[in-house]
């Protein structure tokens, strides 16, 4: 660590060292000790030199004295101005403040070893007193750091300071620009969803709908077997007429019986013109049915088409979805750190500028105390 930079900051360094060397000892100074030198459960004379062992001993008494007469109900200290304080309560308080400070300075002679031995008896410290030591220890290497600042350096953290705080503000104004243009691109990309889903909810109500026609068609086409067998049938049964009709016509040849022949040939010129426009509406049907069938395969083939062309287009939204959402996340690992990074400046800034602000305070002392002793001088 560096050295502080003038008389004054040793002094306050050294002031600082003292308490927390002081602190450290008073830490280890419990109440339990004192009981239990008091009931003299301990033996001292193996452990500690004679003063010490003495010192102990009387600051032993005054701690039990001070604990029957000094503290109220509630455990507290009793003020000095109270109605229920008599002389004799005050100077134990003041011997015991005495006596503390003797102790301390004797212990400090021989630190390590007194602490050492202090544990043997006790090791029970005071939960207070050790984090109030913590927070002095912090407060003392805060301070040593503070006094050890040279004037170079903290110019050289002023412009570092200057320097991040110019960087802070162009990424805040970055990083708002960007969840600006972020919100408008999350709009259009809302927005375009929700248009290419309705778009494909329409073309699916379309295709099944396309679908219901065609299944009906199918139907009525099947039924062409149907139809092939009924006029299968109708041939046949021409066939039997045309056989009767021949046979018949041979018999009334023979019979020569005009009236039968004129009769048989009309029934058969009837059934014939008959069975002539069954084909010809079963082949009307037929021409029919196949224009039909070529419409739907071409509207069915359209359709298909579209919706190709379409589940391409979903897909293909779908997949920019994904890589923008992936996007996303990077930018929010990113601006996390970059959070991270901006809160470690801004302390680092603000532990840079008390710093500063404490150097100031000194060079004003220093300017202060240099014109006092000038004016001493001239007196």
């Amino acid at each position: 660590m560096a050295k502080p930079i003038n008389v004054e900051a040793q002094r306050v360094c050294k002031i600082l060292d003292d308490l927390v060397e002081k602190l450290e000892v008073t830490s280890h100074l419990t109440s339990e000790l004192f009981t239990n030198i008091i009931a003299q459960d301990l033996s001292l004379d193996q452990l500690f030199s004679y003063e010490l062992k003495n010192q102990l001993q009387y600051h032993a008494q005054l701690e039990r004295s001070f604990k029957e007469n000094n503290l109220t109900i509630d455990h507290k200290i009793m003020p000095d101005d109270d109605q229920q304080m008599t002389d004799e309560y005050r100077a134990t308080s003041k011997k015991l403040q005495k006596s503390t400070s003797k102790l301390i300075r004797l212990i400090l002679k021989d630190k390590e070893e007194n602490l050492h031995n202090l544990r043997r008896l006790d090791d029970h410290r005071s939960t207070d007193m050790a984090d109030f030591l913590n927070y002095v220890t912090k407060m003392r290497d805060l301070w040593r750091i503070k006094l050890s600042t040279s004037l170079e350096e903290q110019n050289g953290k002023d412009q570092v300071v200057e320097e991040l705080t110019t960087k802070n503000k162009n990424l805040r104004k970055r990083l708002k620009e960007k969840q600006t243009a972020f919100a408008n691109f999350q709009q259009k990309t809302d927005e375009r969803r929700e248009q290419l889903e309705n778009e494909r909810s329409k073309l699916t109500t379309e295709r099944s709908s396309e679908a219901m026609k065609k299944e009906k068609e199918r139907e009525r086409i099947q039924n062409k077997k149907q139809h092939d067998k009924k006029m299968k049938e109708l041939k046949e049964k021409r066939d039997q007429l045309q056989n009767i009709y021949t046979t018949e016509l041979a018999n009334l040849t023979k019979k020569e019986d005009p009236e039968n022949e004129e009769k048989l040939r009309k029934d058969f010129d009837r059934a014939e013109n008959n069975c002539r426009d069954s084909i010809l509406n079963y082949d009307k049907d037929m021409e029919k049915n196949h224009e039909s069938l070529n419409n739907l395969k071409e509207q069915y083939s359209k359709v298909q088409e579209e919706l190709a062309l379409v589940e391409n287009l979903y897909r293909g939204k779908l997949e920019e979805k994904r890589r923008k959402e992936e996007e996303i996340m990077k930018k929010q690992k990113l601006e996390q750190e970059r959070d991270q990074q901006i809160g470690m400046l801004d302390k680092a800034a603000e532990w840079i500028q008390a710093h500063y602000r404490g150097l100031i305070t000194r060079r004003a002392y220093n300017k202060k105390g240099k014109k006092g002793r000038k004016g001493k001088k001239k007196g």
